[in-house]
């Protein structure tokens, strides 16, 4: 007995192979979780980082000298928060051009893979940030010759590996 609709362009051949690759790599799945060992393949991470004052800097052990916002500026020894400025608002900081990157101001690359043995393992690998692209939550004021500026504070990688 032939099943025209099923054999019509190869339509159930596909069907039968797809199903049968999706059972090979179930299995093959199932064989590494039944072993205990995930391996956790080398690749970059997409970060985004929020502006609720979890990321700062203080400048307070290495003030920025005075004179460097312009002639007569004092140094600078505060305290700067930062939040993200998504790489897609800020063109020429990721590292390619043609991907979406969402929301997310930070990439971080693994260089290597890690395996993990059993559930609660640990592993680590070296990273390098491939791009960064923070903004000041606010401006900060700078006194330059008696008189108030602010100022918007970025911190931004060059692009490249880091």
């Amino acid at each position: 007995m032939t099943d025209r609709s099923a054999n019509a362009n190869g339509v159930g051949a596909r069907r039968f192979r797809n199903l049968a690759a999706v059972v090979l790599v179930s299995s093959t799945l199932l064989a590494s979780d039944a072993f205990g060992q995930q391996v956790i393949l080398a690749g970059s991470d997409l970060w985004s980082t929020p502006g609720g004052g979890h990321s700062t800097h203080s400048f307070a052990d290495a003030p920025i000298p005075a004179g460097f916002f312009g002639p007569g500026s004092e140094a600078f020894d505060g305290t700067v928060t930062f939040q993200g400025l998504p790489l897609n608002d800020n063109p020429g900081l990721a590292p390619m051009d043609v991907f979406d990157f969402g929301l997310n101001d930070t990439i971080v690359q693994r260089t290597d893979d890690m395996s993990l043995q059993q559930t609660g393992d640990m592993a680590t690998t070296p990273i390098q940030i491939i791009a960064l692209s923070l903004v000041s939550v606010e401006r900060i004021t700078i006194m330059i010759n008696g008189q108030e500026t602010l100022f918007l504070v970025e911190a931004q990688l060059p692009t490249g590996v880091q």
